[in-house]
């Protein structure tokens, strides 16, 4: 978990999309070791379209080879969805009930090195049969 820790800038480029609008967006996120090292936190602030907003802080916890990811947004419900770790790659993904259907959602963080993280964003709104990129970008670590 340590490859988080640091102050990471990141370029995302969204797509156009029935949940989303094409933009390009920046962001700056510092995740430290909370004092007894028993969750990594992120402070996420992203810089879109509509300005800067403080877009959530992260928490991501090892439990028994488990790994958690807590997001609390200014505007939204907490959330908890469970990561899976394989090698430099770590995953995570939801579903949102959207009308008369269930829109999964799937991002893919790989590690390129301990500086560089290349990530990218998939939606299916036919339970997981067919993919489409929602968005896509990259983090480096500058601190």
């Amino acid at each position: 978990m340590d490859v988080w820790v640091g102050t990471w800038e990141s370029q995302t480029q969204v797509m156009t999309t029935p949940y989303s609008e094409a933009a390009s967006m920046t962001s700056e996120m510092t995740c430290t070791w909370s004092p007894h090292h028993g969750f990594i936190l992120c402070d996420h602030l992203m810089n879109g379209p509509t300005g800067i907003s403080n877009s959530c802080l992260c928490t991501l916890r090892r439990d028994c080879q488990t790994y958690k990811f807590f997001g609390v947004n200014k505007d939204d419900s907490p959330r908890e969805v469970p990561m899976q770790v394989k090698g430099n790659v770590w995953s995570f993904g939801t579903e949102v009930q959207n009308q008369d259907k269930t829109i999964m959602f799937l991002t893919n963080d790989e590690f390129l090195s301990d500086k560089v993280m290349h990530f990218r964003t998939e939606f299916s709104e036919d339970n997981g049969r067919n993919w489409k990129e929602l968005n896509q970008g990259q983090l480096t670590k500058i601190g």
